[in-house]
């Protein structure tokens, strides 16, 4: 069902769920708008290959119906619109959800106590006082949620597989870096010590997957820590599409 005339100058920034409606409990898709945003998805999934349209188009197919559109929240500034969608997508995490990317910070979104106190009890390490050369690299998740560090932190080998590589570095950086730190959330979450690395081939060029030496550092200095610069700017801190920093060359 089409909004009725008149309707969308009315809901200003707003965010909705698209819901199978073979069981409504089940979330597809978590998104925000103004206009007809909303009613995009179904329009598109006839001229589109995604996984969302996939699923859309197989909901059309197998019952006739399209998935049940939800308004969460209407009325909204685009900021407020933004934290809703994220808290949502984190909430509504599944197999089912089809959301390619999680929502604007997401890492500060639906935490259990645990990483709170991991969150505001961590140091601060200046990056001028790292000692050996070290890539700080994301497992925010980005555009693989089910690879972010809460999904794989208990799987060790997932762990140093996801950390280690594939990661784009020059060969000059990449010859002296002796330690890999996994970042989520702004604080270094896992060190290993590393020798060498190999080639890895990657759809957008070559990339490096670096090799372990001393696996796993458990007494690292920069563990639960935030590296920041001389200026205070937070360079753990991954924003924007950012995946990686460098300290202690």
């Amino acid at each position: 069902m089409e909004f009725a005339p008149g309707v969308t100058e009315n809901l200003g920034y707003y965010v909705y769920t698209l819901l199978d409606p073979k069981d409504p409990r089940c979330v597809l898709y978590v998104g925000k708008g103004i206009g007809n945003r909303v009613h995009a998805h179904v329009a598109w999934a006839s001229k589109a290959d995604d996984l969302k349209s996939k699923a859309i188009r197989e909901i059309k197919e197998t019952t006739g119906m399209d998935p049940i559109h939800i308004i969460a929240a209407h009325g909204l500034t685009e900021e407020t619109a933004f934290l809703l969608e994220s808290v949502l997508i984190e909430t509504h995490r599944s197999p089912y959800l089809l959301n390619k990317v999680r929502g604007h910070g997401h890492e500060k979104h639906c935490l259990d106590v645990e990483e709170i106190n991991v969150m505001y009890g961590a140091r601060t390490v200046l990056a001028e006082d790292v000692e050996h050369p070290t890539i700080f690299v994301s497992l925010n998740g980005g555009k693989v949620p089910g690879a972010s560090y809460p999904n794989i932190k208990d799987d060790s080998r997932q762990l140093m597989e996801r950390t280690l590589g594939i990661w784009k570095v020059s060969d000059w950086r990449a010859n002296r870096i002796l330690q890999v730190a996994a970042v989520y959330g702004g604080i270094v979450r896992a060190v290993y010590a590393v020798s060498g690395w190999d080639e890895a081939d990657h759809p957008k060029g070559k990339r490096k997957r670096f090799r372990p030496s001393g696996g796993l550092q458990p007494s690292s200095p920069l563990l639960g820590a935030r590296v920041v610069d001389k200026d205070g700017t937070c360079i753990t801190d991954f924003m924007y599409g950012r995946e990686k920093a460098y300290a202690g060359f």
